[in-house]
């Protein structure tokens, strides 16, 4: 008769027994996030729902001579890419046109 008492009713608990999941710490906000500097307070997602959206993007090398050549040592290289891309339909202007630069 017990038994069949548990599995009609099902498991007992509390809904005081369940954990609550840990809140992210900050750190893994930060590395979860799609953009290093965030979302500019959302200034960025709002000039994407109307057809802005900028990129920054940054390539660092250390290319290192240890041997032969003119000149022996490490020397840092560096590049930093900033992109623009307006869609025109989102800008209220044409249809399909996409400007880049």
């Amino acid at each position: 008769m017990a038994l069949l008492l548990c599995v009609v009713t099902g498991p007992v608990g509390n809904a005081a027994d369940t954990v609550d999941p840990q809140p992210k710490s900050e750190l893994m906000r930060f590395l979860e996030q799609d953009y290093l500097l965030g979302t500019w307070g959302g200034l960025r997602t709002d000039l994407s729902k109307h057809g802005a959206d900028f990129e920054f993007v940054w390539f660092g090398a250390m290319p290192n001579n240890v041997s032969g050549g003119i000149k022996r040592g490490t020397e840092w290289e560096g590049a930093l890419l900033m992109m623009m891309s307006l869609d025109s339909e989102k800008l209220g202007l044409y249809h399909g046109g996409t400007f880049a630069a």
